[in-house]
């Protein structure tokens, strides 16, 4: 249920990117994760010191093909993400968006003993559901960190959490994928080369609590997943480009 995205990269260049209509706020900093952007319905889209373009598909927009989702009562949960100006998200199938309660200005220090974060409240439609997801960065780490925080106020429901993303790593819609464990904390990405082997630049999701599946494929074979409803095969497509 908690996860967060690590990134090995070099610094050099400041992004840009085009504002979707999508309310969001941005931890900005000397990076090297430079912007960190969080749609007020959980989407996400990152910028690296190394890189002009952004790091999640489409990579000009900011929110992107990032964020948390929920599939809950027969139906799926998302990001609007027909909203961001730009998608290819198409392969989720019928969803419907959060519903948007509240969302934080960026608070603390961007320090170790007091991150950088934003507080992002979203209903999950009428399910009596509710997200709190806190994201957080201590400047001049490879990595931001994701909390998620689900509350229900109806009866008792069964359903499956995801994080997922496009990932458009160091200018590149190419790639391949890799996956790590970490004792019962399985870990999924892209890498430049195959199995991340030997270890270049990758981008990895790296769950905070085990028991957890994961799914690494072409883009529109991950969204087509979330939209069956089920928990992630535990496969990766590690050596196809």
């Amino acid at each position: 249920a908690l996860a967060a995205t690590t990134w090995w990269l070099l610094a050099a260049f400041a992004p840009a990117g085009a504002v979707a209509a999508t309310p969001y706020k941005d931890i900005a900093s000397a990076g090297p994760l430079t912007h960190i952007y969080l749609g007020d319905e959980l989407s996400c889209q990152i910028a690296h010191s190394a890189d002009v373009l952004l790091e999640f598909y489409p990579p000009s927009t900011i929110p992107g093909d990032c964020g948390t989702f929920v599939a809950v009562g027969g139906s799926l949960y998302a990001p609007n993400f027909t909203a961001h100006g730009g998608t290819a998200t198409g392969g989720l199938g019928s969803y419907t968006p959060f519903t948007p309660v509240s969302q934080s200005n960026v608070m603390g220090a961007g320090t170790a003993a007091d991150p950088f974060r934003v507080v992002t409240v979203a209903d999950v439609g009428l399910t009596g559901l509710r997200i709190q997801q806190t994201d957080s960065y201590v400047v001049g780490d490879e990595a931001y960190r994701t909390d998620i925080m689900l509350s229900n106020s109806g009866n008792a429901v069964s359903g499956v959490l995801y994080r997922a993303g496009d990932c458009f790593l160091g200018g590149s819609d190419l790639g391949f994928g890799f996956t790590e464990v970490f004792g019962n904390r399985k870990a999924v990405g892209c890498s430049v080369n195959a199995n991340n082997s030997p270890p270049a630049r990758i981008e990895e999701w790296v769950p905070l609590t085990g028991g957890n599946n994961f799914y690494q494929a072409f883009f529109n074979a991950v969204w087509s997943w979330i939209g069956t409803k089920a928990t992630f095969p535990d496969t990766c497509g590690c050596t196809v480009f």
